[in-house]
């Protein structure tokens, strides 16, 4: 996605975290020789928490709610 992006293959792009933009504009100043930023304002449209879940017994034999 890095080096499609810094190809110019995008008109816009929605990465899944705001992590690939500081890559995205490194990529770019090293192939452009440091000038200007690929990556303007962001906006964001969507978030969504990351849940962890597992049946009781489960959690049971790996030590829990005891172990920390």
């Amino acid at each position: 996605m890095v080096a499609a992006a810094v190809a110019g293959n995008f008109q816009a792009m929605s990465p899944d975290s705001s992590i690939w933009l500081g890559q995205v504009d490194r990529a770019w100043a090293d192939a452009h020789n440091g000038e200007g930023a690929l990556v303007g304002a962001t906006e964001r449209y969507a978030v969504s928490p990351v849940v962890i879940a597992m049946w009781r017994d489960t959690a049971k034999t790996m030590g829990y709610p005891t172990r920390r």
